[in-house]
């Protein structure tokens, strides 16, 4: 039977086969998206399933379903392992929910299985058979599909509704450092929300369940003058940067380093515990290095095959792993 000690030991031999911020570096420094690909291909990342540059993706899926398996043999926190699969579960409720209102083809957007089989997932949702979902899930489709009853629907409340089933979902099942790293998630929604919305009223349809800054708080964030919002944001106690926000939001940006920050909180979080044999802290560990590094490669790739400036590249990564 799997325990804690063989799981966080086949995490930390796992360490041995990450990518690094080196190699990382290494690619976005090649002449193009071509070397970089070999760089993959020599560090066995994703077994080398692909045969071309532009076939990245199936060795990104690959890597995906490796670690996935990995979380099947080893994971013995039932909690972290929900924290880390279902928002798979609702990004394919919300496709399944799409193709049963608005003609989309469910498989073009659908994601690897979280805790539920696609296959199940998709007969629940076209057939309103929801009783076997999680509350927040139902309680969301069940919204949806009345909304759509009664044409007051759109595929913006349909994404509104899974995402704030999600983050209620969240906020079930997280607690101790989950909760923490759910109210840097969840913060950096609301924050989003706000900055993005042209009133409060507008803003508060989207925000989540889970974070730490009072709905207040972020209230008069939302009704401060623009000459205001740096002064406010400075006075916000949070993990996340919301006065760089702000300046991006006034200069006319994306808000491309909220986001990254909140994408990278888990892993800076429990970078702390690196050298902590308690509990599942080195587990934790190599599973969020792998999340992330799997994200990397798809922003170094991405960019690569796209010209985007190196140094923006290394600008959006998350955090990572160094050797």
């Amino acid at each position: 039977m799997v325990d804690s000690f063989f799981s966080n030991a086949r995490a930390v031999s796992q360490e041995n086969y990450l990518l690094g911020k080196d190699r990382l570096y290494r690619m976005i420094d090649c002449e193009t998206a071509e070397e970089a690909y070999k760089i993959l291909l020599e560090s066995g990342f994703g077994n080398g399933t692909a045969g071309s540059c532009a076939d990245f993706e199936s060795l990104i899926s690959a890597e995906t379903q490796k670690f996935r398996s990995f979380l099947d043999e080893t994971c013995v926190n039932g909690a972290f392992k929900s924290f880390l699969l279902i928002k798979n579960d609702y990004h394919n409720a919300e496709a399944f929910i799409r193709s049963k209102y608005l003609n989309v083809r469910a498989e073009d957007f659908t994601v690897q299985d979280g805790l539920i089989e696609k296959n199940v997932l998709k007969e629940y949702v076209l057939s309103d058979k929801y009783d076997s979902l999680p509350k927040s899930l139902k309680a969301a489709l069940i919204n949806i599909d009345e909304a759509f009853v009664n044409g007051n629907s759109s595929g913006f409340y349909v994404s509104s509704e899974i995402k704030k089933a999600l983050y209620a979902e969240y906020k079930r099942i997280c607690k101790g450092d989950l909760k923490k790293i759910l109210e840097v998630k969840a913060d950096a929604v609301n924050v989003g929300a706000v900055l993005r919305s042209d009133n409060y009223e507008q803003a508060k349809k989207n925000f989540v369940l889970g974070g730490s800054i009072l709905e207040a708080t972020l209230k008069r964030l939302s009704e401060a003058p623009e000459d205001q919002l740096k002064s406010l944001a400075k006075d916000i106690k949070s993990e996340l940067d919301i006065v760089s926000a702000v300046e991006e939001v006034i200069e006319g940006k994306p808000l491309t380093e909220l986001e990254r920050e909140a994408d990278g909180y888990a892993l800076k979080y429990f970078k702390k515990f690196k050298y902590s044999a308690d509990g599942d802290y080195p587990y934790m560990l190599y599973c969020y290095y792998k999340l992330n590094e799997i994200d990397n490669v798809r922003i170094i790739m991405v960019g690569l095959l796209n010209g985007i400036d190196k140094n923006e590249i290394k600008r959006r990564l998350r955090e990572t792993y160094e050797r």
